[in-house]
C-alpha cells in the first residue's frame, strides 16, 4: 500500500533547494519543518556570509585570513570541531586586531578537511591524503586571489606534521604561480618539519616567554591548554562535567615521539585520546591565552602585510 501523500511529501521536503521546485509544490500541513541550527558557527563573520558584489569591493586590497583545520578525535570530553573551532575564534581575535593595527582583512570560512595522521585511528578522526589537501588549498587561493585579496595568510590550527607540510606545500606552489601566499606559525614548528625559518612562504610569530621551570609531564593533545580554551569559548560543545574526571596521562618526550607515529601506536599510548592533564583546565585562562595568540599572529599578519602590497 503506498504511504499517504502528506509522508511523501515530508520525505522530500529537504530536497526543494536542490531540485528547484516551488514551494506552492508542498502541502501546508506537511509534518517536516526546517530551521536553522541553532548554536556556534564557524560561518559567523567570514566572507560565507557576504554577497558578491559586498566582497568584490570589500576584498580590493585586504588580507585573507584563512585557518585550516581538522576534524579529529579530541578525547571524551572534547568534540571533533575542536581544532576547527578554534582556529575559527582565532581568525576572529586576528581580524579585530589587525583592524586596531589600520590592516584590513576578511576572515575566510575554516577548512576542516585536514591530515590526521596520529589520531587517524580513532573513530571520528577524518584523514585526508596530504596531496589532496594541499590541490584543494590551492584551487581556493587562486580563487581569493581571482577574488582581489592582496594576500592570503594560512593558519594551521593543528599540529600534525604532514599537515603543516601540506599547508606549507600549497603556499609554497601558490607563490610560484605569483601569488601572495604565507603559512603563519612558530619557530619551533617550522624546525620540527626540517624546513628553513628563512623560506619566504613562512610568517613567524614571535616565541612564547618559555616557563620559569619547564614541567614534569607534556601537555599536547586535547590536554588542559585545549580543554581550557574550549571550556572558555564553546563551553556548550564540552562535556565540562566529564573533565574532572580525566587523569593525567603523566607522558613524556618518548611517549610523545612514539603517538607521533600514528594510528594503533597512537592509540596504544592514548588509549581515552588526550595526551596531557585535562583536569588542570581553566576557562578563563583558556580565553587570555586564545587572545594572545590571536594578537601574535595578528602582529606578525601586520608586519608582512605591510611588506607586501
Amino acid at each position: 500500500m503506498a504511504r499517504p501523500l502528506s509522508k511523501r511529501l515530508a520525505s522530500v521536503a529537504l530536497t526543494i533547494s536542490l531540485v528547484g521546485l516551488p514551494l506552492s509544490s508542498f502541502a501546508a500541513d506537511q509534518a517536516l519543518t526546517v530551521t536553522a541550527p541553532v548554536g556556534y558557527s564557524t560561518f559567523k563573520g567570514t566572507i560565507a556570509e557576504m554577497t558578491w558584489p559586498d566582497i568584490a569591493e570589500a576584498s580590493n586590497g585586504a588580507a585573507a585570513l584563512w585557518g585550516i583545520a581538522v576534524i579529529e578525535e579530541h578525547g571524551p570530553a572534547l568534540p571533533l570541531g575542536t581544532d576547527t573551532y578554534g582556529v575559527a575564534a582565532s581568525m576572529q581575535g586576528v581580524k579585530t586586531a589587525l583592524s586596531g593595527q589600520g590592516v584590513k582583512s576578511l576572515v575566510v570560512p575554516t577548512f576542516e578537511w585536514g591530515v590526521n595522521e596520529a589520531t587517524g585511528g580513532f573513530p571520528g578522526s577524518i584523514d585526508v591524503r596530504p596531496e589532496i589537501v594541499t590541490e584543494l588549498m590551492i584551487d581556493v587561493i587562486k580563487s581569493l586571489q581571482k577574488t582581489g585579496f592582496a594576500a592570503v595568510y594560512c593558519v594551521a590550527g593543528h599540529g600534525d606534521a604532514k599537515h603543516n607540510l601540506s599547508v606549507y606545500n600549497a603556499a609554497k606552489r601558490s607563490q610560484a604561480l605569483g601569488i601572495k601566499a604565507y603559512m603563519v606559525t612558530n619557530l619551533a614548528l617550522v624546525q620540527r618539519l626540517g624546513l628553513s625559518p628563512e623560506d619566504p612562504v613562512f610568517v613567524l610569530t614571535q616565541p612564547t616567554a618559555p616557563a620559569s621551570s619547564p614541567p614534569k609531564y607534556i601537555d599536547g593533545h586535547s590536554g588542559a591548554g585545549e580543554h581550557s580554551s574550549m571550556a572558555g569559548l564553546y563551553p556548550d560543545v564540552v562535556k565540562l562535567g566529564m573533565i574532572p574526571t580525566l587523569k593525567g596521562t603523566n607522558l613524556g618526550p618518548a611517549d610523545l615521539a612514539e603517538w607521533r607515529k600514528g594510528y594503533d601506536a597512537a592509540k596504544k599510548v592514548t588509549p581515552l585520546g588526550y595526551f596531557g592533564q585535562p583536569a588542570e583546565f581553566n576557562p578563563e585562562a583558556g580565553r587570555r591565552a586564545a587572545a594572545a595568540n590571536a594578537q601574535r599572529i595578528a602582529d606578525a599578519v601586520a608586519k608582512s602585510f605591510r611588506g607586501v602590497k
